[in-house]
C-alpha cells in the first residue's frame, strides 16, 4: 500500500513540498516491497518518522548550517569543513561523511553504477531518485522494521 499525495498531505499539513512527497512515493513504489515497507504498521512508522524529520515534508536539508557537526568523528567528520558539507539532507536527514559514504555504497549495490558519489557531491542526495531512497536506506540498514513490529516509537525516533 503506497500512500498518495493526498494521504501525505493529510499527514504533513498544508505547508509541505509536493516534490519532496513525490520522492517518498516514488521510492516506496520501487523499493517499499523489497524492504518490508509494504506492511501497513511499518509504513505508518516510516511515514511518521520521515514527516517528522523533514518538518512535514517541507525541508529536504537541515535548516542549521551543520557547524555543530564539525569534528564529530562518530559521524566520520574528520576533515575541516565536514560538519557543514555533510549536514543533514533528505527526508530523514542523512548526516555525516560516514553516512554519505555508506549511502553511496548501498546505492551502488542496490541501483548500480549510475549512483552518484554522495561523499564527493553531497547535494546530489537531494535529487531524484536519491532523495526518496535515502530514508529507505537508513530505515533498512538500521533494521527499523523490527522496532516498528514492536511498536517501539521511542527507539525508532
Amino acid at each position: 500500500m503506497i500512500p498518495t499525495i493526498d494521504q501525505l498531505h493529510l499527514i504533513s499539513g498544508n505547508r509541505s513540498n509536493v516534490e519532496n512527497k513525490n520522492s517518498i512515493i516514488a521510492a516506496l513504489e520501487q523499493f517499499g516491497g523489497r524492504t518490508g515497507l509494504d506492511v501497513p504498521h511499518r509504513l505508518a512508522h516510516y511515514l511518521s518518522q520521515t514527516s517528522h524529520e523533514s518538518g512535514g515534508y517541507r525541508y529536504d536539508e537541515e535548516i542549521a548550517s551543520g557547524a555543530a557537526y564539525e569534528g564529530r568523528a562518530d559521524l566520520g567528520n574528520v576533515q575541516v569543513g565536514d560538519g557543514k558539507r555533510y549536514k543533514g539532507r533528505g527526508p530523514i536527514q542523512v548526516t555525516g561523511r560516514s553516512n554519505y559514504q555508506q549511502f553511496t555504497a548501498w546505492c551502488l549495490r542496490t541501483i548500480g553504477p549510475t549512483a552518484p558519489n554522495f561523499e564527493a557531491d553531497p547535494d546530489a542526495l537531494n535529487t531524484d531518485p536519491w532523495e526518496g531512497l535515502a530514508p529507505i536506506w537508513y530505515w533498512s540498514t538500521r533494521k527499523l522494521n523490527r522496532l516498528a513490529d514492536e511498536n517501539n516509537i521511542e527507539q525508532i525516533t
